[in-house]
């Protein structure tokens, strides 16, 4: 009977622990994303997607490269929102599930190092 009653509650927690490390996730991969834009402006004066993911990857090694997207938000993916013009990453989203609250995204804040 206490399992049964406790196994709803467990899974409240699981769900809520697999949220705080896709969006602690998501917080590295905006910062590693931010960060290779400052590199490629340093570089090469514009910034491009092409190498991103592998850069990210490179600063965040936990994150595989295919696991970070830019053309299309895919699930189990760190799909990452680059304004390529204004030079600056904008969002990283992560859906994990099919459920309204699987989904966690990072946004730049009022803020430059708050993200919400």
């Amino acid at each position: 009977i206490l399992v049964a009653a406790a196994a709803p509650a467990m899974m409240g927690y699981v769900n809520k622990a697999k949220k705080a490390s896709y969006l602690a996730n998501c917080r590295a991969v905006y910062v590693a994303g931010q960060a290779d834009i400052t590199e490629q402006l340093g570089t090469t004066g514009s910034v491009a997607t092409t190498n991103m993911a592998a850069n990210i990857h490179k600063m965040v090694p936990e994150i595989a490269a295919e696991d970070i997207v830019f053309d299309a938000a895919a699930q189990g993916k760190y799909y990452v929102v680059v304004d390529v013009a204004g030079k600056k990453v904008t969002s990283v989203t992560y859906t994990f599930g099919t459920g309204a609250d699987d989904k966690v995204v990072v946004t730049p804040g009022t803020d430059s190092n708050v993200m919400s």
